[in-house]
């Protein structure tokens, strides 16, 4: 299974991160649109220059800004992530200048089997940030997380257990809704499409270039 690339998954930390404080629709790194909130979860429209995708996010939690999210693509791929945003000044410092690790996380969805991942975690510096890659739990745990009450995660690092719980109360709505907005995308949104150099991918014919100063954009 294909998974979204990490390096656009950590590039919407403080995006997503933001979105749960404060509720606001756009900000520098990209644009939040067509939020909906379903019990603790919500899901959005999310759009960088890079693309666009589907968001589905838990969106209240014990925990502060600590929060689980799963992104989907417009041809249906999915990324699953867990974020831990405000760190500690002696936590970063413990980094030293590693931005990047490997940990074992354990996640199990009420009573279904434990999920066991070694998964990377990576501190995002500039946000003062770590954010894990969960994305090998694969189908499997995105199925549980529509089906379950509550999505449990365990980390250990240095040998000292971290334990967390999320609601999945409105999680089958936020998640359908998430994917079903991605499918929505227009061919345009995908990562890494250019319009002045890569082909039409639909029929809508383009505009012209409203300046006609053609030698700015070089």
């Amino acid at each position: 299974m294909v998974m979204i690339d990490l390096k656009k998954k950590l590039t919407a930390c403080l995006l997503a991160s933001a979105l749960l404080c404060a509720g606001t629709q756009a900000y520098s790194a990209g644009t939040v649109s067509r939020s909906q909130t379903y019990g603790n979860w919500r899901s959005f429209q999310i759009c960088f220059l890079e693309g666009c995708y589907g968001r589905a996010t838990v969106t209240v939690s014990e925990y502060g800004f600590n929060f689980f999210s799963v992104d989907y693509t417009r041809d249906g791929k999915f990324s699953i992530g867990y974020f831990s945003v405000g760190l500690s000044n002696s936590a970063l410092q413990s980094w030293g200048n590693a931005n990047e690790d490997l940990i074992t996380v354990q996640l199990r969805v009420d009573y279904n089997p434990i999920i066991k991942l070694v998964v990377p975690r990576s501190l995002i510096r500039n946000e003062n940030a770590l954010f894990y890659d969960l994305s090998n739990a694969g189908i499997t745990l995105l199925n549980q997380l529509k089906t379950g009450n509550t999505l449990r995660m365990r980390s250990t690092v240095n040998g000292t257990d971290a334990d967390l719980s999320f609601s999945l109360h409105g999680a089958t709505n936020a998640l359908n809704r998430a994917k079903r907005i991605a499918s929505e995308l227009p061919p345009e949104a995908d990562y890494g499409y250019n319009p002045y150099f890569d082909e039409p991918k639909s029929q809508k014919p383009r505009g012209r270039e409203q300046s006609k100063q053609q030698e700015e954009f070089f």
